[in-house]
């Protein structure tokens, strides 16, 4: 899975194709975690997802506009259209496990 940090640019993407919005702070140990094994998570369809790293103390704007009050918290985004949220830090094979199951419907 191919990792980016967001700017203004890949806002218009999220419109087209799969897209895993990541938002996390760098002083959250489980956000922290959490990327780590989105570094290192792939397989099948994962490896053509692209998360997309999202500061919130930077993107206070996103924050708002897709309610995060948990962190780390992911909203897999298809063709612009929200198809799941996962809040909290999961383990690799949990993650894994969800992500692969969205992906397939």
């Amino acid at each position: 899975m191919k990792v980016v940090e967001f700017n203004q640019d890949l806002k218009h993407s999220l419109s087209e194709g799969e897209k895993l919005l990541f938002f996390f702070a760098k002083w959250s140990v489980p956000a922290v975690y959490t990327l780590r094994t989105l570094q290192n998570i792939g397989g099948g369809s994962l490896d053509n997802l692209e998360a997309i790293l999202i500061d919130v103390d930077k993107n206070l704007d996103l924050v708002r506009e897709y309610k995060v009050v948990v962190l780390p918290t992911l909203i897999l985004v298809r063709n612009g259209e929200q198809k799941a949220i996962i809040e909290g830090y999961k383990g690799t094979e949990t993650l894994k496990g969800i992500l692969l199951k969205v992906l397939e419907n």
